[in-house]
């Protein structure tokens, strides 16, 4: 598989991604409300945003704006709103092959190390009385 240089602004979608991926994987422990005020911030950052007006319509550039979607729809609980986020940026297989390329001598052992929270496996982890 041949991949086609990016474009400066498409480069810094794809850091925002790595860098939105990190900052969910390692505030794993800090509680949901701080996570999504972080990725917020984040997301809404001018240089986040001036990436997002100017980049192509790519699989990365879709992503962001989902995730942007997410933790700007407020009938979410911060909860729902974290198991969406896992779901888009670290437990979509498209997304992680077209970031972490399967000859690459780099890749995401920081991905497989934990679960997605609510999951046990790959069965859905249900909540008891």
């Amino acid at each position: 598989m041949r991949l086609m240089p990016l474009m400066n602004s498409d480069r810094e979608i794809a850091d925002a991604i790595k860098a939105a991926q990190r900052l969910l994987w390692h505030t794993y422990d800090l509680p949901d409300a701080m996570k999504v005020v972080r990725l917020r911030k984040f997301v809404g950052s001018p240089t986040v945003q001036s990436a997002l007006q100017r980049c192509s319509d790519t699989l990365l550039a879709f992503t962001l704006r989902a995730v942007e979607r997410v933790i700007a729809d407020q009938s979410r609980t911060d909860r729902e709103m974290i198991r969406r986020l896992w779901e888009i940026l670290l437990n979509n297989p498209h997304l992680i092959q077209a970031m972490w390329p399967q000859n690459s001598p780099f890749g995401p052992s920081w991905l497989s190390a934990r679960p997605a929270p609510g999951y046990v496996g790959t069965q859905k982890a249900v909540a008891r009385p």
